[in-house]
């Protein structure tokens, strides 16, 4: 990044007053004067860009800053044809957020280089950008002779797959489904009801 801006030194001036008889005398003042300055700031970034839109690129940073994130080179295979975030940013894209967000880094770079900044050209040169893929616990089991595979996102906690359940407990969780929508109607229907029958 080039930058230009301003430095500042004091300096004094002679300045004519007048005092209380009316007679001119000659004082000092001080002032800030400007310096011309301008020189360059180079630095590498490993920068990521989410692919998702369900996660945020301040929540992505502040897990990279952290070191609580683990990027793995991305394959579609680990997943098992499971998809744990929808990927919704492609490579294009994600070029195009992250040379917007080395512009922004730069500009604060540049701003602790100088007192008063006044302009900043950033080029950016990439070296490689691949698709990775963030931590992701993948549970396979055994219950009752059957096999169950469970993924869990590292980074919203959300559980895809199957768990084993009895089929009792099936029944008990469709009858209360049943029961719950029942209830809901009812009520819906009395409200309805009371609001009509007030305001007539």
């Amino acid at each position: 990044s080039h930058w230009h801006g301003y430095n500042y030194h004091t300096e004094s001036f002679p300045v004519t007053k007048i005092d209380s008889d009316g007679k001119r005398y000659t004082d000092h003042e001080e002032r800030d004067v400007p310096d011309p300055v301008n020189s360059k700031h180079v630095h590498n970034y490993l920068l990521p860009i989410p692919a998702s839109n369900e996660i945020s690129q301040s929540e992505i940073e502040f897990l990279f800053k952290n070191g609580q994130i683990d990027l793995r080179d991305y394959n579609e295979s680990l997943l098992n044809e499971m998809q744990l975030l929808t990927r919704d940013v492609d490579k294009t894209e994600a070029r195009v957020l992250s040379e917007k967000r080395i512009k922004e880094l730069e500009k604060d770079a540049c701003k602790r280089e100088v007192f008063e900044l006044h302009g900043c050209s950033t080029n950016a040169t990439y070296n490689a950008a691949y698709l990775a893929y963030l931590p992701a616990f993948i549970l396979d089991y055994t219950h009752n002779g059957k096999s169950f595979r469970n993924i869990i996102s590292g980074v919203t906690g959300e559980v895809q797959g199957k768990v084993p359940c009895k089929e009792t407990t099936k029944f008990f969780i469709k009858v209360v489904k049943t029961i719950s929508a029942i209830v809901v109607g009812v009520g819906g229907a009395i409200l309805l009801f009371l609001i009509l029958l007030g305001s007539r």
